[in-house]
């Protein structure tokens, strides 16, 4: 979602995830409804079953240098225009 800034004065991005692979029964007959942001959820951090395979996390640390790098050049252009 797009970048808001929270009470502390910290700009936060969020990662959503939307939509559902469809409804499912377990053994006793009860429905659930698997959303892509559970599945999500467990592969990043696991379950009792599955180990964790992160992927949300080592993509935002990867490219974090670019951010840093972006929010510098428009900082600078911004800071040149007061000049």
């Amino acid at each position: 979602t797009k970048p808001i800034q929270n009470k502390s004065g910290d700009w936060v991005g969020r990662v959503k995830f939307e939509g559902s692979n469809g409804v499912y029964r377990t053994k006793k007959g009860k429905k659930y409804d698997i959303t892509n942001w559970l599945k999500a959820f467990r592969i990043e951090y696991g379950t009792s079953e599955q180990q964790a395979k992160p992927f949300v996390r080592p993509a935002i640390q990867g490219c974090q240098s670019n951010i840093y790098n972006k929010m510098n050049k428009i900082f600078e252009k911004e800071l040149n225009k007061l000049q």
